[in-house]
């Protein structure tokens, strides 16, 4: 959040007469050295300090310590107008430019006057951040520390820690890895897609099937209503012509039983002839 988190190089650079300087960003250590910095120390001694800590004429992108501090020789050898070039180039570095905004949204504001010189304003600014900010050290942060009006306490802040430098080798063995789980990732994917898309034919499959079946049935218990239906109308005609049989032969019976029986002829009846 202070710094550019790919890189540990310097946050700006200033052309001066023991060539160009290269200012880094504050570390806790950085911090902690300026916070016992005596008070009556004049601003432009105290950064002069500060830069046998955070200034150096070479370049790293590992960091202060790789690149190897000014010396006091080297500091004490800079003008007062180099120092203070320094400090107005280093308030527009990223880090300051970071305190600059949370000083500013404090209660109490800290913000550069007109006409203040840098090194006073860069003196002001890093000892609120370093004392009453979010770089005051645990053991001595007071309950208001000015950054809010309406919380009795201060906000819970977290410093950026330094960054951590790994070899190229390391880089490349992540990459690998990365690349690795997205293409197990994708492989997982479309075996998901393909397993849910053989689902889906099955389930359809056996949708097909199953109204195959139901017309299958359908047709079969239309045709056996039918069938039911022809025999229970020819049952009914059997049964019909049945009882119609059975009622004929009563009704014949019955007239013939009325017709007389002829009389037999008698002995009597028949003439007598004389012998």
């Amino acid at each position: 959040m202070a710094a550019d988190p790919k890189s540990l190089g310097p946050e700006c650079a200033v052309l001066t007469s023991i060539g160009t300087v290269y200012l880094y960003r504050l570390t806790q250590n950085d911090l902690r050295v300026f916070r016992e910095m005596p008070a009556t120390k004049l601003s432009i001694d105290k950064f002069r300090s500060l830069l046998t800590r955070i200034a150096s004429t070479n370049v790293s992108e590992k960091g202060i310590l790789d690149a190897g501090s000014l010396g006091s020789d080297e500091v004490e050898s800079l003008s007062d107008d180099e120092v203070e070039r320094l400090a107005e180039s280093y308030l527009d570095s990223t880090t300051i430019r970071w305190y600059r905004h949370e000083g500013a949204s404090a209660t109490v504001s800290v913000i550069r006057n007109s006409n203040e010189p840098a090194t006073k304003f860069l003196d002001r600014l890093i000892h609120w951040y370093a004392v009453r900010g979010p770089g005051r050290a645990p053991e001595s942060a007071p309950k208001g520390d000015g950054l809010s009006t309406t919380a009795p306490y201060p906000r819970p802040r977290m410093v950026a820690p330094d960054m951590i430098v790994i070899s190229r080798r390391e880089a490349w063995f992540t990459l690998g890895a990365l690349a690795l789980l997205a293409v197990l990732g994708i492989g997982a994917f479309l075996q998901h897609y393909l397993l849910v898309q053989q689902l889906q034919k099955q389930q359809d499959a056996l949708l097909a099937q199953a109204k195959e079946t139901n017309a299958t049935l359908g047709a079969f218990v239309k045709r056996s209503t039918e069938e039911n239906a022809q025999l229970r109308a020819r049952i009914d005609a059997l049964e019909a012509a049945l009882h119609q049989r059975s009622a004929t032969p009563s009704a014949a019976a019955k007239p013939a039983a009325k017709t007389p029986t002829p009389a037999k002829t008698t002995n009597a009846a028949k003439p007598r002839t004389r012998r």
